[in-house]
């Protein structure tokens, strides 16, 4: 079983996203969540053709997960199998490409669009500034960029897994010798390369621990991302 939530709306999709997981948690459905940050195929793809035991059932969140163009195609390749599930699986995404949402409609999944007069303020916010300035250490201004994202209705979780993307390219590039060999475009590696020298390795890979627990604390310890972002984002650059 597949649902899409998509749209730049996401006050309105949260929420709807939230009464479809409120309805699931009555049933003692549990709920397992995926961003671009923990995304495996390969245990989704087990999850979605395994048979749950007694009866019980889960419902599986792919959030986020789109916008990453690294992973996408992945997504893209494993869509028929979440159609096909008998679990419960849910995509929301503030936008998809037109031949990904050709597919899902083949599939007869239900879809539920969540848009508002919001788009064109959010697209003219370049959300690589914040990670850039992240990666060269400027922070006053990855502070002043990651506000004005938010202000612009950018999806903090978003935000989050841009920069966590960012660490761990930098990591990437301070354990290899060449772009081949980190799996990343020379140019990428290159300008990664540079900024990771402001780095120590011990920093990097602390402040990519603390990403993945402030991720972890917010979708099962109520802790508020947004925030607890922005608390990251100075104390790691302090």
């Amino acid at each position: 079983m597949l649902t899409i939530l998509v749209g730049q709306n996401v006050d309105a999709r949260a929420k709807r996203l939230e009464a479809i997981l409120a309805k699931e948690r009555e049933k003692g459905s549990d709920i397992v969540v995926y961003n671009d940050v923990n995304f495996n195929k390969e245990e989704i793809i087990f999850s979605a053709q395994s048979v749950s035991l007694f009866g019980m059932k889960n419902v599986f969140v792919l959030s986020g997960i789109y916008d990453n163009t690294d992973i996408r195609p992945q997504l893209e390749h494993i869509i028929s199998d979440l159609s096909e599930s008998s679990e419960h699986f849910i995509i929301s995404e503030k936008s998809l490409l037109a031949p990904f949402v050709k597919k899902i409609t083949a599939l007869n999944a239900t879809i539920e669009k969540f848009d508002d007069g919001k788009a064109k303020k959010k697209e003219a916010f370049n959300i690589f500034s914040l990670t850039d300035a992240y990666c060269d250490k400027k922070r006053s201004m990855a502070w002043a960029i990651y506000r004005a994202g938010i202000s612009a209705g950018i999806d903090a979780y978003e935000i989050h897994g841009k920069i966590f993307w960012a660490i761990k390219n930098m990591i990437l590039t301070k354990k290899t010798s060449n772009a081949v060999e980190a799996g990343l475009h020379p140019f990428v590696y290159g300008k990664t390369k540079k900024s990771a020298e402001k780095f120590t390795l011990e920093e990097l890979q602390k402040n990519l621990i603390a990403l993945s627990v402030l991720f972890h604390e917010n979708m099962f310890g109520g802790v508020n991302m947004e925030t607890s972002l922005e608390t990251f984002i100075l104390e790691s650059l302090g």
